[in-house]
């Protein structure tokens, strides 16, 4: 599964659909985002407003995928503002890049499985006022 997800971040950094930590997020086409072969992964949307939905319940395993259907920026960073170290206790300086809970840059799209149960709340580092809770099973 990790393989698979660094295949699709590579084939989306290749293609350009993924924006650089400085550029602005690209054009990207969500429809096909919003489609899935596996019913393992949830989604969640980035809006104006904030998450939707905001507070989701999945297995451990289990992908979730934020798409940024807003008008903004959207960089998903697992709490506490603006250290990020909620998931693993490694401070954003510390685990960007690497293999948290942390988007570690403006994007369209971000990706992360959870391989522990808890309860991790999140939050978009670009506007911290909207955020959420994944609470692992």
């Amino acid at each position: 599964m990790a393989r698979e997800i660094w295949l699709l971040f590579i084939v989306l950094a290749v293609s350009g659909c993924v924006s650089a930590p400085s550029g602005e997020p690209q054009d990207v086409n969500l429809s096909e985002f919003n489609q899935t072969d596996s019913e393992n992964v949830t989604m969640v949307y980035y809006t104006d407003t904030g998450f939707v939905p905001d507070d989701i319940t999945v297995s451990e395993g289990q992908e979730v995928r934020w798409i940024d259907e807003s008008s903004g920026q959207m960089w998903v960073a697992a709490d506490e503002h603006p250290v990020h170290a909620g998931y693993d206790n490694t401070t954003r300086r510390e685990h960007c890049p690497g293999e948290s809970f942390d988007q570690c840059s403006s994007g369209q799209v971000y990706s992360f499985t959870f391989e522990r149960s808890g309860e991790f709340d999140y939050h978009n580092h670009r506007d911290s006022r909207h955020s959420g809770t994944v609470k692992v099973e």
